[in-house]
C-alpha cells in the first residue's frame, strides 16, 4: 500500500532527480507499473533504472519496440528519454549514441538525425533530417527546425558544393519560410550563395535581411562583397563590436546610436567605458553626470575611475567625493601596513554581527538559514584571510560568528517547524516534505514527536531507508541506543536490499552500534561497513562544472618513459599511494584518523591539472619539458568506488583548524596554497590503484573503466628527437583501433613563444 502512495507522489521531475541520484529505494514503485501506467514515460524511466541498477533490459526494451513500431523508433526514444534525464551539457553524450543507433537501423528517421545534430551539431545529420522532411513535404516541422538553427555555431567548412545546391534548393522554397524564421533563411541562403559563388545574389539576400549572422557577414565583408558599413547595419551591437576591434572610436558610434534607442542596454558603466576608450572625455563627464537616466545605474568602481581620469585629462578640477569613494573601495589603508588592513578587516567583520544581530532580534520569522545571507557569507570570507588567522582577536571574531550562526538557525528551525506543522497532512505528504519537516523537528529536539509521525507514516506506507534512519537518530539522541540500534539495523537492511549505500547511515549505525554496551559488530561486517562506507562517500564526488575550467577536459603531465607509455597504449590511468606522492604532506597522518574511523587512510589518487599551459608544471612534472602533457576528455562516468574533484588550497594554520569538522576534505582534497599553480583534479578511490579508461558507446558499454578518451599528446618543446617516431607510431596505433567516426589522436608541440619568450605555445604536429 505504501509504494502506491509513492507512486502518486512522484512527478516526472522527481523521478528524474532521483535516478540521477540513484536513489532506487524510492523509484521501486516502477517494477510494478512500468508495463501499465498511463504515463508513457514511465516505460523509459524503467528503462534507465535497470541500466542504472545493472540489471537486464530485455524484456524492457522489447516492450518499447512493441509500442513505438520499431527498433529505430524505440531507440529514438530512449535517446529522447535520456534527454530529459541526463540533461547536464557534459552528459549529452548518453544520449548521442541513442539517436546514432536509431540513425543506422533507419536511415529515413529523421526525428533521429535532428536530435543527433541538436546534440552533436552534425551537420550532416541536420542535412539528413532536413532532406527528409523536404521530400515529405513536411513544411510546418522545417519551418520550426529552421527556427532554432543556430548558423553561428556551424562549421562552414564542412559543406561539399553538392550539400550547398541542396540548402539553396530547401532554403531558397517560399513554403519553408514565415515571419519567424526568415533571418535564419536568409542566412542560409546567403552561405550556400556564397559557397556556390554566387556572391551577387547572396549581396541581394543580405540587403532584403532585417539583420545576419556575424559569421555569414565576415565571408562577404573580408571577402569584400559589401562594405563595412553595410555590414554594420545587419549586426547586433554585440557582433558590430566584433567586426570593428580596436577602432574604439567607431564602437562608440555604434553603442551611441543603440543608446538612442531608449532600450535597457547598453547600460550607462558600458556606454562610459567605450566613451572612455574613445578618447571621448567630454562625454564621459557628460554621461557619469546625466541625471536623464538613474545615477544608480552607474554600479562600476572603473566608471568612478574613467570619470576621474577623465577630468584629469581635460584639465577639469577632481571631484573630491569621487576620489574618496575611489581610496575607500581600494583600501587605501593598506599604506599604513598590515596591522591597519586587518584593524579594517575586523571593523567590518564587527559590523556585519552587529547587523546581523539586530536582524536575529527583530526580523520575524526567520526564512533562511543565517548562511545564505550575503553578508554573513562576506564575515566567513574576511575569516578566510589567511594573515588574519595569527591576530589575537581571531578566536573572539570566529566566536562570535559561530554563536551567532547557531542562535540564528535554531530560530529557523523553530520557524520551518511552526510552519510545516500547520499545513502537514501524512495521508498526503511527501516523502521528502516528510523528511525536511522531520529534520526541522529533530533540529527542535521534538524526537518524541517525529517518531510518533513516522509510526502514523508507517499506517499507509512501508518502512524506507531513510524513515528508519531518522527513527534511530531520534532514539539516539533520546540516548535510547537499543531501540536506536534496531531502527538503524533495519536502515542498513534496506540499504543493502536495494543496492543504495549511504555513508551517512553507515556512519550512524556503526556509532550507535558502539554505544551499545555488551554489543560489537562482527568484524567481518565491519570491514564490509567500512568499505560501503568509503564507496558511498566517494560516489558524492561526481563530475561537474566545477572539476573543469574546460567543460569536460582535464590534462596530465608526466615523464615520457615506460609507465607512460603503457598507461596510454593501454588506456588506464594508474593511482599511486601515499607513498610515492612528492609532497610528505599529501594525505598527512591525522590524529582523528585511526583504524577504528570508518574513513579509510588507504586512498590512491591520480592527479590532473586544469592548467593545460604551466611552465611550472612543465618542470616539476614532464621531466624539465622533456616529457609530455596528455589531454583527455571526460564524459562524467566512472566505475563504482572511483570519485574526482576539484582540490581546494589553503593556508597551513587554516588546515589545522580544520581537520576535526571536515576530515575527508583535509586529508584528501585540500593541499597547502603553495600548489596552488597546479589548479588540480584528483581522480582518488579506495579500492583501486589502476583504472581503464574507454569512450562509452551507449547502450554497451565496460562498467569497470572510466568514460573518457585521449584528446591530444603535446611534446615539451625539449622532447627528444630520437623520441619522436616512437610516440608517433603509439598515436598511429591507437588511431587505427578507433571506428571511423571517432576523433583521431591529435600530436602537438610545445615551442617558446616567438612573441614572447617568456611562455610557451603549441602547434600541431605531423605524425611521423
Amino acid at each position: 500500500m505504501g509504494v502506491v502512495v509513492l507512486m502518486f507522489n512522484l512527478d516526472n521531475k522527481k523521478i528524474i532527480e532521483l535516478l540521477n541520484r540513484k536513489v532506487f529505494s524510492e523509484l521501486s514503485f516502477l517494477d510494478d507499473v512500468w508495463a501499465t501506467s498511463e504515463n508513457e514515460s514511465y516505460l523509459g524511466f524503467y528503462y534507465f533504472l535497470k541500466e542504472l541498477r545493472n540489471d537486464e533490459k530485455t524484456t524492457v526494451f522489447d516492450e518499447i519496440v512493441l509500442r513505438e513500431g520499431s527498433h529505430s523508433l524505440a531507440y529514438l526514444y530512449i535517446g529522447k528519454m535520456a534527454q530529459e534525464i541526463y540533461n547536464k551539457l557534459h552528459q549529452r553524450h548518453i544520449a548521442k549514441y541513442f539517436f546514432l543507433q536509431a540513425m543506422n537501423l533507419d536511415k529515413a528517421n529523421s526525428e533521429a538525425h535532428w536530435n543527433y545534430y541538436w546534440l552533436t551539431r552534425d551537420l550532416d545529420s541536420l542535412l539528413s533530417s532536413l532532406k527528409i522532411d523536404y521530400e515529405s513535404e513536411k513544411f510546418i516541422l522545417l519551418q520550426n527546425k529552421i527556427l532554432n538553427i543556430y548558423i553561428g555555431q556551424m562549421s562552414l567548412d564542412d559543406f561539399c558544393e553538392e550539400n550547398w545546391v541542396i540548402i539553396k534548393k530547401i532554403f531558397g522554397d517560399e513554403r519553408v519560410k514565415n515571419k519567424n524564421n526568415r533571418n535564419n533563411v536568409n542566412g542560409f541562403l546567403a552561405l550556400a550563395n556564397y559557397f556556390l559563388g554566387e556572391f551577387n545574389e547572396g549581396v541581394i539576400v543580405i540587403k532584403n535581411s532585417e539583420s545576419v549572422s556575424l559569421n555569414v557577414i565576415k565571408l562577404y565583408l573580408d571577402s569584400g562583397y559589401i562594405s563595412l558599413d553595410q555590414a554594420l547595419l545587419k549586426l547586433s551591437l554585440w557582433d558590430r563590436e566584433k567586426i570593428l576591434k580596436d577602432d574604439h572610436k567607431k564602437i562608440y558610434k555604434e553603442y551611441l546610436i543603440e543608446a538612442e534607442k531608449g532600450l535597457p542596454n547598453p547600460i550607462k558603466d558600458e556606454l562610459l567605458k567605450k566613451a572612455f576608450y574613445a578618447g571621448e572625455y567630454l562625454d564621459v563627464l557628460s554621461i557619469f553626470d546625466d541625471k536623464s537616466k538613474d545615477q544608480f545605474s552607474i554600479n562600476s568602481i572603473d566608471s568612478y575611475l574613467y570619470c576621474l581620469i577623465s577630468q584629469i585629462a581635460l584639465k577639469h578640477e577632481i571631484n573630491i567625493d569621487l576620489k574618496r569613494y575611489v581610496e575607500e573601495h581600494n583600501f587605501s589603508l593598506s599604506k599604513h601596513g598590515k596591522e591597519s588592513e586587518l584593524l579594517y578587516l575586523v571593523f567590518k567583520f564587527k559590523l556585519i554581527i552587529k547587523e546581523l544581530n539586530f536582524k536575529l532580534l527583530n526580523e520575524i520569522p526567520k526564512n533562511h538559514t543565517i548562511d545564505i545571507y550575503s553578508n554573513y557569507q562576506d564575515a566567513c570570507e574576511i575569516l578566510e584571510n589567511e594573515n588574519l588567522f595569527n591576530h589575537s582577536l581571531y578566536k573572539e571574531l570566529e566566536s562570535e560568528l559561530r554563536k551567532l550562526s547557531i542562535d540564528w538557525n535554531e530560530l529557523y528551525y523553530q520557524d520551518k517547524f511552526s510552519e510545516s506543522f500547520s499545513t502537514l497532512d501524512i495521508q498526503k505528504v511527501k516523502n521528502t516534505e516528510l523528511w525536511e519537516h522531520c529534520n526541522a523537528a529533530i533540529n527542535n529536539k521534538k524526537y518524541d514527536y517525529v517518531i510518533s509521525l513516522i509510526n502514523k507514516f508507517y499506517v499507509n506506507n512501508t518502512p524506507t531507508m531513510t524513515s528508519e534512519n531518522i527513527l534511530g537518530v531520534c532514539y539516539e539522541y533520546k540516548e535510547d541506543y537499543y531501540n536506536s540500534l534496531i531502527h538503524l539495523q533495519k536502515s542498513i537492511d534496506i540499504m543493502y536490499l536495494h543496492k543504495e549505500l549511504d555513508f551517512i547511515i553507515i556512519s550512524n549505525y556503526v556509532s550507535v552500534a558502539r554505544k551499545n554496551e555488551g554489543y560489537k559488530i562482527p568484524e567481518e561486517f565491519y570491514l564490509k561497513l567500512k568499505a560501503d562506507f568509503n564507496l558511498s562517500l566517494v560516489s558524492r564526488f561526481k563530475w561537474d562544472y566545477s572539476c573543469s575550467d574546460r567543460s569536460n577536459f582535464l590534462f596530465k603531465y608526466s615523464p615520457f618513459n615506460i609507465n607512460s607509455i603503457d598507461s596510454i597504449s593501454n588506456q588506464y590511468f594508474y593511482l599511486p599511494n601515499k607513498n610515492q606522492l612528492n609532497d610528505p604532506i599529501e594525505l598527512p597522518e591525522l590524529s582523528v584518523l585511526t583504524p577504528d574511523s570508518l574513513i579509510s587512510t588507504d586512498y590512491n589518487v591520480c592527479s590532473f591539472s586544469n592548467n593545460e599551459n604551466s611552465i611550472l608544471m612543465w618542470s616539476h612534472y614532464a621531466q624539465q619539458h622533456e616529457g609530455i602533457m596528455v589531454e583527455y576528455w571526460f564524459g562524467g562516468e566512472f566505475p563504482e568506488g572511483y570519485g574526482i574533484s576539484k582540490l581546494n588550497y589553503s593556508d597551513s594554520l587554516k588546515r589545522k583548524r580544520e581537520q576535526e569538522p571536515y576530515i575527508f576534505n583535509q586529508f584528501l582534497l585540500t593541499k597547502n596554497k603553495e600548489w596552488s599553480y597546479e589548479d588540480e583534479v584528483r581522480l582518488f578511490s579506495p579500492i583501486g590503484k589502476k583504472v581503464g579508461y574507454t569512450s562509452y558507446e551507449y547502450p554497451n558499454f565496460d562498467r569497470s573503466k572510466i568514460n573518457a578518451r585521449i584528446i591530444s599528446i603535446t611534446l615539451g618543446y625539449r622532447f627528444p628527437e630520437d623520441k619522436k617516431g616512437l610516440i608517433s607510431n603509439l598515436i598511429k596505433t591507437i588511431n587505427s583501433q578507433l571506428k571511423p567516426d571517432d576523433e583521431k589522436i591529435k600530436l602537438k608541440q610545445a615551442y617558446i613563444d616567438e612573441f614572447n619568450n617568456f611562455s610557451i605555445v603549441y602547434k600541431d604536429h605531423d605524425l611521423i
